[in-house]
């Protein structure tokens, strides 16, 4: 007997708990469906679900359910515009350049930062690029400052660990000891990019103002 729409979902939400629009299919086979799975049920309320476990019916009634990659691209990548941007201030050229040394310093290879707009996030990874949101205050106005450093951080952890899984923090952990030791070791850097870009401007103020 055909089930009814209505009886299909019954029998999602009483098999995963979970409202079928959230259900998410999982890939084993993907390296990266762990941590993707994790990040879109603790952060976004999806539930994922391994088909290859459910029974046969339960299954088939799934199996047009988006799958964890794709759900993940959606929802926790971003989706920047890079087009079309408004021309670069002075400002904005000193600290995208501050900003490739210091995610070269701890990747140890060039690494490009550039401007990027909209989007869901402060910033992305990919590819040796680093896109900063023009929209994100503390890169331009507190470039050395605890968020914007840390953001440089979380994107060149990305090089190695895609997803916030328990690696990922890791990893982060590792490259942040990098970068300790290294402006330990050359605090003329940092002194300087602190002269430049802090000297008589006041940081408590935006741009313009």
């Amino acid at each position: 007997m055909q089930l009814s729409d209505a009886a299909k979902e019954v029998v999602v939400r009483k098999t995963t708990g979970a409202d079928p629009k959230m259900v998410v299919r999982r890939n084993p086979f993907d390296p990266d469906d762990r941590s993707e799975s994790a990040e879109l049920e603790q952060r976004h309320g999806y539930t994922p679900v391994n088909l290859a476990h459910m029974a046969s019916g339960v299954s088939s009634l799934l199996k047009d359910a988006p799958t964890v990659a794709v759900t993940y691209d959606e929802q926790c990548k971003p989706h920047f515009q890079h087009g079309r941007l408004p021309p670069a201030t002075p400002r904005q050229k000193e600290c995208l350049e501050m900003f490739s040394g210091l995610a070269g310093v701890i990747l140890k290879r060039p690494i490009k930062c550039q401007r990027c707009q909209g989007g869901n996030v402060k910033a992305a990874f990919g590819n040796g690029v680093i896109s900063l949101n023009i929209g994100v205050p503390c890169f331009w106005d507190d470039p050395l400052g605890e968020e914007a450093v840390a953001t440089i951080l979380h994107e060149c952890a990305h090089d190695q660990v895609s997803g916030h899984s328990v690696a990922f923090q890791d990893e982060v952990a590792r490259l942040g000891a990098r970068l300790a030791a290294w402006v330990a070791e050359n605090p003329a850097w940092w002194q300087g990019w602190r002269k430049r870009l802090y000297d008589d401007r006041d940081v408590t103020r935006p741009e313009g103002e």
